[in-house]
């Protein structure tokens, strides 16, 4: 009987040693190429931004992430080697949380204000029409727009503008998916864009009427007060008339038979030259209606501001969060208060400022 090598029965061989800290790939060994081309190649994006008033909370993040999750295993073989979820706070600290289960259990202790949170899926996908799996990403982005929000743009957090010109400064959710299928890419998007505006909060119409058409709202109250003035002014101008067109015919319909008589016209003449009646209400005239024209701009700057109230979103996954948005929510109410209360004092601030002004001069026009 040969003798067996020494070691043989002790020590492991050394294919059986390699065999412990080997990598399997879910990949035969002639599909490696495309499953590495699958992994580093460049994918096609889809990029959606939804701007609108939301709130998100804790079973938000969780329903988004099922939804998501069962979608995508459902419809072709799929393992999700990633999921984060980036939080972003006022004071400019963040956390990242590895797992959905990290997410649910984290409570933030600190007094501060969540304002964007980041979730982003990584998954491996083994289509029908493909011979090895290709890595698909997905980004969702809530983001609050108040207090200074940072933003995702071009894979950087960047300060917060608003988008297309228009002030979206009060919520937007940006969604991009990196795939390598556009079918899959587009039937992903349409699941979350669908499912982040049943989130979306709806306003009654004449409110997002009144901040969409804010700066016309100011004009017209402005233009309000001042046309008010301007029709007290006239009123006036012409009683103003009236009253020295009658004290003229009644000079000139009395006797003019003595000197007397006509002495007396021309000493009323030259009195009421003296006095400048004219001169002095074309002044008095012209001030009110300089200062008037102040008043204008500061009602119709009062009332666009009032009337800019939009809703506000929130992302509440901390303690100080929920303060903030019963405060901010505080503050809602008493701006549509401000924003009714400017159109009513435009109004009765005319109608004021025309009967004072008729009635300052009625005794001295006589």
């Amino acid at each position: 009987m040969s003798e067996a090598p020494r070691g043989s029965e002790n020590s492991p061989s050394v294919e059986q040693g390699a065999s412990q800290y080997r990598v399997e790939l879910p990949c035969s060994p002639e599909t490696f190429t495309t499953f590495i081309s699958g992994l580093l190649g460049k994918p096609q994006t889809i990029e959606q931004r939804i701007v609108g008033p939301f709130e998100l909370t804790k079973s938000d993040v969780e329903n988004v992430f099922h939804l998501v999750n069962q979608r995508i295993r459902q419809q072709n073989e799929a393992t999700l080697i990633q999921f984060n979820i980036k939080i972003i706070y006022d004071d400019g600290s963040s956390v990242l949380l590895n797992s959905l289960e990290d997410f649910l259990v984290y409570s933030e202790v600190r007094p501060v204000i969540s304002l964007t949170a980041l979730l982003s899926w990584t998954y491996l996908i083994k289509f029908k029409d493909k011979v090895a799996p290709e890595k698909q990403e997905i980004e969702l982005s809530f983001m609050a727009g108040h207090h200074g929000t940072l933003v995702l743009e071009d894979d950087e957090l960047v300060p917060y503008r608003p988008v297309f010109g228009g002030n979206t400064a009060f919520g937007m959710v940006l969604l991009r998916i990196r795939h390598t299928a556009r079918t899959w890419g587009v039937d992903l998007e349409s699941l979350l864009t669908g499912h982040v505006k049943g989130l979306l909060k709806e306003e009654p119409k004449w409110k997002r009427l009144s901040y969409r058409y804010s700066g016309t709202i100011g004009i017209v109250v402005g233009l309000l007060f001042f046309l008010m003035v301007l029709i007290g002014v006239f009123i006036s101008t012409n009683k103003f008339v009236e009253i020295q067109m009658q004290t003229a015919q009644n000079l000139l319909s009395g006797p003019a038979n003595s000197l007397v008589d006509v002495s007396s016209k021309l000493d009323f003449v030259i009195r009421r030259a003296a006095t400048a009646d004219w001169a002095r209400f074309v002044f008095a005239s012209t001030i009110f209606v300089v200062l008037s024209g102040i008043l204008s701009f500061v009602f119709g700057g009062w009332a666009a501001t009032a009337a800019e109230n939009r809703l506000a979103s929130f992302v509440l996954l901390s303690k100080k969060a929920e303060d903030n948005k019963n405060e901010l929510l505080r503050k809602r109410h008493r701006r549509l208060l401000s924003f009714i209360a400017s159109i009513f004092s435009s109004v009765a601030s005319g109608l004021v400022s025309r009967v004072l002004f008729a009635t300052a001069f009625e005794r001295w026009l006589r």
